[in-house]
């Protein structure tokens, strides 16, 4: 059989691809282990079957799991709140939400209560962010959801920020003090909120989706809270 002689376009397109499978076989390595049935289809993941809850997340999971972690405390016992379980709390729907509710809180508790560890069912959160990912982080660590104490609120969103970042913007208040935490630039991309509104998806978007949801929180997660938050006002 003769060979086929690939042009210069063909053979950097082949190339391409390639690379795209390895980067996203790499992330579901990373963060969805338990879901045996996703495969690498087109270059991006594609789930066939629900399998299991993701045990961790990202490259930055390893370290988290170890030094990272969210310290609340009700009726007088410490709990602590690794990535992994806000995420087994969620599920596979929206990692990257559940990165953002992360950092958000890893940056504002210090603030919210400088000397010691704050009880967690007098935190109360607003925000302009509507995932569901974020509202179950928030719930899982806070029960702020279920208590009443959770607010989505589109006038929060800031438009200085532009799109991209606009409604990444949380208020946190516990007791007599309140920190405005937004997001940094190079977190969230236009790409992916242009993909993430469309409401008419081909199968190929979606999947594509999926990949771009993990890579947020791969972002995300592999950086120190108050490189991926700012916080704006404090009082």
């Amino acid at each position: 059989m003769r060979g086929t002689v690939l042009g210069d376009d063909q053979s950097d397109d082949r190339g391409n691809d390639r690379d795209d499978q390895r980067r996203v076989r790499k992330l579901r390595d990373r963060y969805a282990p338990d879901l045996k049935r996703w495969v690498v289809h087109n270059g991006s993941l594609r789930r066939t079957d629900w399998t299991g809850i993701p045990r961790g997340y990202a490259r930055g999971i390893a370290a988290a799991d170890h030094a990272e972690s969210i310290v609340v405390r009700e009726r007088g016992e410490e709990i602590r709140f690794a990535f992994k379980d806000l995420s087994r709390f969620h599920g596979p729907g929206s990692p990257g939400g559940v990165a953002h509710a992360f950092k958000v809180m890893e940056r504002a508790l210090p603030v919210l209560e400088p000397d010691g560890i704050p009880e967690r069912r007098e935190i109360r959160v607003r925000t302009a962010f509507g995932g569901p990912g974020a509202r179950d982080g928030f719930e899982c660590a806070l029960r702020a959801v279920s208590n009443g104490r959770y607010e989505v609120d589109p006038a929060l969103a800031r438009a200085e920020l532009g799109r991209a970042r606009e409604r990444f913007v949380f208020t946190l208040t516990y007791r007599d003090r309140t920190a405005t935490l937004v997001v940094r630039d190079g977190f969230v991309t236009e790409e992916f909120l242009n993909l993430a509104r469309r409401e008419d998806r081909t199968s190929a978007e979606q999947e594509q989706l999926v990949a771009m949801k993990l890579e947020m929180a791969d972002r995300v997660m592999s950086a120190p809270a108050a490189g991926v938050y700012d916080v704006a006002e404090s009082a």
